[in-house]
């Protein structure tokens, strides 16, 4: 199986929500050399301005990341059943991609709890809870790893039964 170093937080991560945190981190720059529209601050926590728009822009990304993930496994899976010499047949990885999809939003999660710029900390649940979030992330992470791991293992031997089935028959 093709190694998941670092918990998977890089696929899960980069190039989409690393922009979303430049983002945020530029917004807060922003307003600390004096670039604001109005004189209340809309979230206290973090100082940012446009926080509706930092929330909408990390859920797309987040969007984003789950598709370029789901792409990136995809390949993975494709290149090891060559590999392996699998070329009959192809299986559905739908449960991979629902796996690779739960690692993308848990490590948002993440980043979103504890990196003091985010916007989503604006939220007085997430602001007030943000270390049991990212707690309650950090085990789904861990555990979704787990089960992908036994997943693509259970996925590649069946596709590999089925076609040496079918080279028999």
């Amino acid at each position: 199986m093709f190694f998941r170093k670092y918990l998977a937080f890089v696929e899960a991560v980069f190039p989409w929500m690393f922009c979303c945190i430049f983002g945020w981190w530029m917004d807060r720059l922003f307003v600390e050399f004096g670039h604001r529209s109005t004189d209340s601050p809309i979230c206290l926590h973090s100082d940012l301005q446009y926080v509706r728009w930092h929330q909408f822009v990390t859920a797309t990304a987040c969007s984003a990341q789950i598709i370029y993930s789901v792409r990136i496994r995809r390949t993975q899976f494709k290149r090891e059943m060559n590999i392996l010499g699998v070329v009959n047949h192809h299986p559905c990885l739908v449960h991979l991609y629902i796996v690779q999809a739960i690692l993308c939003v848990a490590w948002g999660s993440v980043i979103g709890c504890l990196i003091d710029v985010s916007p989503w900390l604006c939220i007085t649940f997430v602001n007030e809870y943000r270390a049991t979030i990212s707690a309650t992330a950090i085990i789904v992470i861990i555990i979704s790893l787990i089960l992908e791991r036994k997943l693509w293992t259970f996925t590649l031997d069946r596709a590999i039964q089925y076609d040496s089935k079918s080279l028999v028959i």
